[in-house]
Formats: structure tokens, sequence, C-alpha cells
């Protein structure tokens, strides 16, 4: 993919709300960190199922765990590539998990929260203060790896289909459910 710097980017309904903010982030950032992000959210899992998967057929039992985000449950302002990237893992795990169903591949799909890792720390999506208040809110909030790790080794001894690991996750998840639409305005007045 070629970086937009110095090219014409045309969007269309640009005039307002997300599409002037989108206008605004590609002519900011061009379109490289998109499919960046798409090609190590989604394409790395569809890759990686699809190197592997000739081998885990050979086993006598084996499992794929592909890692999603509650953002594949909902959708945050700001927050829509990602969220596409992480709605696409779930779609394609669970179609995986299906097609799987009759051999010794078993397939879960994890749905973390907030938890206490290095994943906004070496994010390349945010500036410098925008880190350090979510560092924050990660490190009062979040879930620790190791009790994450452990919710999703259960799961996988129980093969599950999917995890959800952490307190928002599984709130968001059950509010996205209940409410819909309700639920994405909510979001869209608190996160603006």
């Amino acid at each position: 993919m070629k970086i937009l710097n110095s090219k014409v980017v045309v969007i269309t309904g640009a005039a307002s709300g997300i599409g002037q903010a989108l206008a605004r982030s590609m002519a900011a950032r061009g379109l490289f960190w998109l499919w960046w992000m798409l090609d190590i959210n989604l394409k790395g899992v569809i890759y990686g199922c699809k190197f592997f998967l000739p081998y885990l057929k050979q086993a006598p039992e084996a499992h794929i765990v592909n890692m999603s985000s509650m953002f594949g449950f909902f959708s945050m302002p700001g927050q829509a590539i990602y969220s596409a990237s992480k709605a696409g893992v779930r779609g394609f795990s669970e179609a995986l998990w299906t097609e799987l169903s009759n051999t010794s591949v078993h397939v879960t799909t994890v749905h973390p929260g907030t938890i206490r890792s290095n994943v906004i720390r070496s994010s390349r999506m945010l500036d410098n203060e925008a880190k350090l208040k979510a560092v924050k809110l990660q490190q009062k909030f979040g879930m620790p790896t190791d009790k994450a790790a452990e919710k999703i080794v259960r799961a996988v001894e129980r093969n599950k289909l999917r995890v959800v690991v952490g307190t928002d996750a599984y709130i968001g998840e059950i509010l996205k459910r209940l409410l819909p639409v309700s639920f994405q305005r909510l979001l869209g007045l608190f996160f603006r």
C-alpha cells in the first residue's frame, strides 16, 4: 500500500460528523495506518489459520485461539477501523468454528476488555496525552494479565466458541445485545 502523503483523497459525504472526521484523519495520516491495522488484526488471524490449519488437522486434537476484542461487539467513536477488524475476527472465527465442527480442531474467540498489559503503551494510534490517560484507566480498572490468561485457558479446556474477558467487556456485550441502538447512542454521548 502506498502512503498518501502529497496525494489527493476524495471523501464523499464529508460535510459533517464521521465523514468530516474521516477526511481530517486521512489528511493527517494517510491510509497507511488503516491497512496496517487491518493487516495485523484481521489478515494476521486469517493467514495464521490458513497456514497452520493443515498441520492442526493432522493432530489428534488441536485448538485455535483468535484474539478479538470487546470492540468486536460494539464500536467506540474514533475506533471504527479497529472495531471493524475485531468484528471481522469474530465473524471469521465463528464461521471457522462451524466449518471445523466435525474435526478434531476447535476454535475459541477471545473478547478482552481492559487488561493490564502493554498494548496501550505500544499503541501507534494515540498521542502521548491520550496514552497517559488510557494507561491510568487501564491500571486502575483493568484485569491482571494472569487472571485473563486463566479465563482463556478454562474456555479452551471447555471448547467454548468464545470467551468474554473483563467486567467492562461483559457488561458492554450484554448492553449491546439488550439495547443495540441505545447503547451505541450512549457511547457516542460519553466518548466523543
